[in-house]
């Protein structure tokens, strides 16, 4: 959905500053359609998406 890379997501997913995410099993990492709009959404307030 928003075309970057795996690497990134890791990195805001341990600085706590990206989408909520949540664990499939052992080793999956995915994230709900709605929480990464939201998140979007929030980047958008505040003014980091310029």
């Amino acid at each position: 959905m928003l075309r970057i890379p795996v690497g990134t997501l890791r990195y805001w997913r341990h600085q706590g500053t990206g989408p909520k995410s949540f664990k499939l099993g052992a080793k999956r990492v995915a994230y709900m359609r709605e929480d990464v709009e939201a998140w979007l959404q929030q980047q958008y307030e505040a003014g980091d998406c310029e």
